[in-house]
């Protein structure tokens, strides 16, 4: 049993489909009964500006996470986190950008 864990963990799991941190924020709009109108009259940010974050068309940055923060009390941090880790499994799933990976000899190997 111990060496079946050694093999696999959940921790190393991509998910097919990433979230995008929008997404978390305007299911917490949802619960709360919060409208995008209002999120974004009350941190100050155009409406479309917050529903193309919403929406994942757009990214969550430190401004917004951190407006965020204050008026659902949604860690910004994580948020940040959130972005950071979907914008990395985006560009895994992108061919071109895979294939530019792929001819990178890493620099340490290179001088051996």
């Amino acid at each position: 049993m111990e060496e079946l864990h050694q093999k696999w963990c959940a921790n190393d799991v991509e998910p097919s489909d990433p979230v995008h941190p929008g997404e978390i924020v305007l299911d917490e709009l949802d619960y709360l009964g919060i409208t995008q109108k209002q999120l974004a009259e009350q941190i100050g940010m155009p409406r479309s500006q917050v529903n193309e974050i919403l929406h994942g068309k757009r990214s969550v940055n430190y401004e917004f996470a951190l407006l965020v923060q204050k008026a659902l009390n949604i860690d910004a941090q994580t948020l940040l986190n959130m972005q950071i880790n979907y914008d990395i499994l985006k560009a895994k799933k992108d061919q071109a950008f895979a294939e530019k990976l792929q001819k990178i000899v890493p620099l340490a190997a290179a001088s051996l």
